[in-house]
């Protein structure tokens, strides 16, 4: 852990980490709340086509009827960063990461247990995950957390050595920070451009389309027959794969959300963006 005070002050300037003044111990304050994340629509003749854009550069147009009102969803979208670090049998430092939009303050609380140096002079800190303050962030791991506009992308580091994974050393973890980068395309999306070690990779994607009557999820990649490009039954929904794209779309939830998703929604593939 970093709460090894003043015995890792040189590490710590040569590998470009600042360490925390002060108690590793969380500060008691308030998760702030964050803005929410408006995907690029159009609207014409009664239907809506919403753009999406993966962190790895991928794109899909969903289409469907306006009064499906997706763009109000919230969204979740993730992609691979890749690092194959192997020590014995433990591995590290590779991560699916997924963007969150709105500010380090609404998900983590309290002083930061170290920055490290990234990429065009950012900060990158490193936070706890007793610091967190949603449930999607454990006790059992840390996180680096980058910044790049309105976008936050923590990056885990577990703990502690176990289950084939390994812990980042110090140097790992500001390699990460001085290595990983993204931008932001036109519609306000943020794409990874990371620099090696680091490498961007386009495996199995999963995107999650989250309201209050129901659940979009569209994954992939995968082979579609015949018979799975029409709608089948699933558990409190609906599910079918796209031949055209190659993914898979299930929609569950309230049963008017679900009839019309299932009977109206249309998706395209768009080209990649680097």
């Amino acid at each position: 852990m970093l709460a090894l005070g003043f015995l890792l002050a040189g590490i710590a300037a040569a590998v470009g980490l600042t360490m925390a003044v002060g108690d590793r111990s969380p500060v008691p304050t308030k998760i702030t709340q964050s803005p929410r994340f408006a995907p690029p629509t159009t609207t014409r003749n009664g239907r809506t086509t919403m753009t999406i854009r993966l962190p790895d550069g991928r794109g899909f147009a969903l289409s469907y009827p306006r009064s499906l009102d997706l763009a109000r969803f919230g969204l979740t979208v993730g992609g691979e960063v890749d690092w194959p670090v192997t020590t014995g049998t433990f591995r590290c430092c590779g991560q699916y990461l997924a963007p969150y939009y709105g500010t380090v303050a609404s998900i983590f609380s309290g002083q930061p247990l170290a920055t490290y140096r990234g990429v065009h002079g950012a900060k990158v800190l490193y936070y706890s995950g007793a610091q967190g303050g949603s449930r999607f962030y454990e006790p059992g791991f840390d996180y680096l957390v980058f910044t790049f506009g309105h976008w936050v992308v923590p990056v885990m580091d577990i703990g502690h050595t176990s289950y084939y994974t390994a812990r980042m050393t110090m140097a790992e973890r500001a390699t990460w920070a001085r290595s990983f980068d993204a931008h932001l395309t036109k519609g306000g999306y943020l794409v990874f451009a990371p620099h090696a070690p680091l490498r961007l990779t386009r495996g199995q994607m999963d995107i999650v389309l989250r309201g209050s009557v129901g659940l979009l999820e569209i994954g992939g990649p995968q082979s579609c027959t015949a018979t799975q490009a029409a709608p089948q039954m699933i558990p409190a929904g609906r599910g079918w794969c796209d031949p055209s794209t190659g993914v898979y779309l299930s929609v569950t939830g309230r049963p008017g959300f679900v009839d019309l998703a299932s009977s109206g929604l249309l998706i395209r593939r768009l080209g990649p963006v680097r």
